[in-house]
């Protein structure tokens, strides 16, 4: 029965023990490796950016969540994030958990928790929890679900599993002691990692144990229909046999609609994790396979599944170091990329070869595109007496995109009222904040994060989103539904009021994560999604991409766009100004005296070409000037046909007095710059103004913020023009930043 709610307190459960020593001395350990040399921290990316009709996935910054001084120990990360809206916009709020007792099985259990209230960026304060991340789930009541790692022993058939319930958003917490009755004698149960909440109401959560008379681990699914008050089992994923048992499981939806599981094996060598999958919600399982990645089979410890909005699947893994694995397609049957994220071994051989970090880690998704990796930088006892017992929590960006450079970035526009939305949808729920018209474009796939189509008047349902301009569609991701079949359709127009044919239909789908439709390109700036008359439509998730604009929204942030060439000191960003009406833009930094920022974007042949960007500046930019031009091709080689030079005038020193210079536009001839023209408004800092330059061949027209001067003062020779190349202007002055945005080139 449930016992009476109390607030968090500092608290220590024998019941509990052993859980990080359970996940680092249970199992044989994989012989040593050489281990895999970790990235060169690279400050200012360069060279080409990849294939914009390609995915990619890119490390981006780590930094630190919980550290102490010396002999504190903070290890094992285990995160759960839900959705929370802050200030009008969706965000995840995170429970960070994580193990600081020593790694002897003889030691009781303790758990802090940290929280973040901004998707990972900040971990404020922590304290100590009866409950943990571990095994949390929420459920649609808007109550959290957390069950304990290690169950109350019986007898070897009998355990009780310990569940902690919380209805206030993680404030106070009550527990509830459920029995579990075991199919045969069991030698020990572990409770692990990610309770999913099936569209019935049932929770299923991975489990291990192992039973008398059996030599190897098995791997279980136990279920739970009423809050953890009893407990059944639902499956066993890989029975043992005398040459493989499993133990720790990673779970997830995958984007064909199954479950797969990813196992930690406790057989003899080859020591490599194993995957197994099911049609029918963990009644049933594949024989498991040998998890492969681009480079060979992997392994071996603690894997973690989680499946991004966009469909890249995500598994992180440990020992030896932390990596991780992308299924680009979401199915989870191949592994195609592969990245190293943190190795810490103070040795190449031995045991010390695992010390360092535990290999214990933790994905949680914060965007549709990006997730963070949580990892441990040292692990308890022997395996951080090499850093002098020096504990910290960490984490990663990954940015796992899928195709297309001109994803529009919907929500923001929404914020800034750039862009807006309208329709037939359910009221709102103060449970569930996240669900509302917005809910659509918020990049959250969580199964509330919608908008739910409701018609009032029993016709279809539907909503229009009114974009800020017309663009050329040409790519659009649709989710429907929270785990049910649902359907709908979309139709486009450049007016709002003559409609295209459904340019897509989605009949009866199943969704656990967008699916994207390629479509003719077509200029439209209204998007209307209609549901079936009579039926709830939960509209998860909508992503519309043009085909005529880089917007940098859906490239690895803090990396060369792909589609861009020759960078150097030139990444995305989505800090400092951000974005045009959005959360990324392209940055160019430089703060060297040998150096420049420097980035060009290709495009096709053409004796007419019409660039135009946003443009925007740091606090800094009145020390610097900024450099576009034209790209020339003459023969098989690159020439600069147009040459410009911005100034953007010089600001007094504060209290000085007086105005800023006005800012100038040169072009450069080969040997002199020539006046171009003067703007009258000075270049604010943190400011965008769009910039356009209609060139061919003999004239160039530049229009700054509404004024336009033109020029033929021209720099190379050149047959055809070519693309856009922008640059810090010279090597003198250090300390400038420019940034582009939306930026468009074509023939007219």
């Amino acid at each position: 029965m449930p016992t009476t709610p109390r607030k968090l307190l500092p608290y220590v459960s024998t019941a509990m023990a052993a859980y990080v020593a359970a996940s680092v001395i249970a199992h044989p350990e994989p012989a040593p490796v050489v281990p895999e040399p970790a990235p060169a921290a690279a400050l200012a990316p360069s060279g080409d950016g990849a294939d914009p009709t390609e995915p990619a996935t890119a490390l981006g910054p780590t930094w630190g969540m919980v550290g102490y001084a010396p002999g504190h120990i903070a290890a094992v990360p285990q995160p759960f994030g839900y959705d929370t809206v802050v200030d009008g916009e969706t965000t995840k709020r995170i429970f960070l958990s994580f193990g600081a007792q020593p790694d002897v099985s003889t030691a009781a259990s303790v758990f802090y928790t940290a929280t973040s209230d901004d998707a990972g960026q900040r971990f404020l304060t922590s304290e100590q929890t009866p409950w943990t991340a571990l095994n949390m789930v929420r459920l649609d009541d808007g109550s959290f679900l957390s069950v304990e790692f290690i169950p109350d022993w019986i007898d070897s058939t009998h355990v009780t599993i310990r569940t902690w319930r919380s209805t206030d958003q993680g404030e106070t917490w009550t527990l509830t002691q459920g029995a579990y009755t075991a199919p045969e004698p069991m030698g020990f149960l572990r409770v692990w990692r990610g309770p999913i909440l099936l569209s019935d109401g049932t929770v299923i959560v991975p489990a291990y144990t192992e039973y008398t008379g059996d030599t190897r681990n098995a791997s279980l699914i136990l279920q739970t229909g009423d809050l953890g008050a009893t407990w059944t089992l639902r499956s066993t994923i890989v029975p043992p046999t005398t040459d493989l048992g499993t133990n720790e499981v990673g779970l997830s939806y995958t984007t064909d609609g199954r479950l797969t599981a990813v196992l930690r094996p406790d057989t003899a060598q080859p020591y490599h994790l194993r995957q197994a999958f099911s049609d029918d919600d963990g009644l049933t399982w594949s024989a498991p396979r040998v998890v492969t990645g681009p480079n060979g089979p992997v392994g071996s410890v603690s894997p973690v599944l989680t499946l991004q909005p966009n469909g890249m699947l995500l598994l992180s893994y440990g020992r030896p170091d932390n990596n991780l694995l992308v299924s680009t397609d979401g199915t989870g049957t191949e592994w195609t990329q592969h990245t190293f994220v943190f190795g810490n071994a103070p040795a190449t051989g031995g045991p010390a070869r695992d010390m360092g970090s535990s290999g214990n880690t933790g994905l949680t998704t914060v965007e549709a595109n990006r997730s963070i990796v949580f990892y441990d930088r040292c692990h308890s006892n022997n395996l951080c007496k090499p850093y002098n017992e020096q504990y910290s929590i960490w984490g990663a960006y990954v940015d796992a995109v899928t195709p297309g450079a001109g994803k529009i970035d919907v929500a923001t526009k929404l914020r800034t009222g750039s862009a807006t939305i309208s329709g037939d949808v359910v009221p709102a729920d103060p449970v569930f904040p996240e669900t509302r018209l917005e809910g659509a474009v918020d990049g959250s796939s969580e199964r509330h994060a919608a908008a739910v189509l409701r018609a009032a008047g029993g016709g279809p349902p539907s909503l229009v989103l009114t974009l800020d301009r017309p663009y050329l569609l040409n790519r659009i991701g649709l989710m429907l539904g929270g785990d049910r079949p649902s359907s709908a359709s979309i139709q486009l127009s450049e007016d709002g009021r003559r409609w295209s044919e459904p340019v897509v239909r989605a009949t009866r789908t199943r969704d656990h994560a967008l699916r994207y439709t390629d479509i003719e390109p077509q200029r439209a700036r209204y998007v209307r999604v209609t549901g079936v008359a009579g039926t709830d439509t939960p509209v998860t998730e909508l992503e519309l991409y043009a085909a005529d604009v880089d917007t940098f929204e859906n490239d690895p942030v803090f990396g060369v766009p792909r589609g861009w060439t020759d960078a150097l000191n030139v990444t995305t960003t989505d800090v400092d100004l951000g974005g045009f009406e959005s959360r990324r833009s392209l940055r160019l930094f430089d703060n060297y005296t040998d150096q420049v920022a420097k980035i060009t974007r290709p495009a096709p042949d053409r004796d007419r070409q019409v660039a135009t960007f946003a443009l925007g500046s740091s606090e800094w930019n009145y020390r610097g000037q900024f450099v576009f031009d034209v790209v020339g091709r003459s023969g098989g080689s690159s020439t600069v046909r147009w040459h410009f030079l911005l100034t953007p005038g010089a600001y007094p020193q504060p209290g000085a007095g007086g105005t800023p210079a006005k800012p100038t536009l040169q072009a450069w001839n080969g040997s002199r710059w020539l006046p171009v023209g003067t703007l009258d408004e000075p270049i604010h800092p943190h400011t965008w103004r769009t910039v356009t330059v209609d060139a061919t061949l003999n004239s160039a027209t530049v229009t700054i913020g509404g004024q336009t001067f033109t020029t033929a003062t021209t720099y190379q020779a050149a047959t055809a023009l070519a693309g856009m190349s922008f640059t810090s202007a010279g090597t003198g002055v250090t300390n400038t930043t420019w940034f582009l945005d939306d930026v468009r080139i074509s023939g007219s």
